[in-house]
């Protein structure tokens, strides 16, 4: 009995005097998202082609946020697209919105799932030069919130 007694007096005592969990704290309701845009690109259209795709990785911190638009001074439409695969072939089709959450960028690079689409490019634009891309964003709250990415144009491919 009196081996129990040491025992269960001991586990309290080591109980007591570990340090307390770490408290897991949620976002705050009124966190915003902190958008950080890099390695932004637009593909030169090849010949005379006036269609074109982009990419960049979209990071977030603060608040998940939700990619809903986005629009370029040399394109008179852009769409968000998706690629998948069903049966064997790969298919792209339009999308509205792509949610992005903090710690997981969203990338839009050659083989991801996701990039921009350019439609009615301006072909007077070059390998080299650069173009920018206004992507529209809305948080938890509905606010949206427009950033801008300055994309390098590559060439044809790249």
């Amino acid at each position: 009995m009196r081996v129990r007694f040491l025992f269960a007096a001991s586990a309290a005592l080591f109980a007591a005097c570990s340090p307390a969990p770490a408290a897991v704290s949620a976002p705050a309701a009124d966190a915003k998202p902190v958008i950080e845009i890099t390695d932004a690109f637009v593909s030169e259209p090849a010949g005379a082609n006036t269609v074109t795709g982009a990419g960049m990785i979209i990071s977030v911190t603060g608040a998940p946020t939700t990619l809903v638009g986005a629009s370029s001074e040399i394109a008179g439409n852009v769409e968000i697209h998706e690629m998948s695969h069903e049966g064997g072939m790969m298919k792209m089709q339009k999308v509205d919105a792509v949610d992005i959450a903090p710690g997981k960028p969203l990338e839009m690079t050659h083989g991801s799932d996701y990039h921009l689409m350019l439609f009615d490019v301006d072909l007077n634009r070059f390998t080299g030069e650069s173009a920018d891309i206004l992507l529209t964003f809305k948080d938890a709250s509905g606010t949206e919130q427009t950033v801008r990415a300055e994309a390098a144009i590559v060439p044809p491919g790249g």
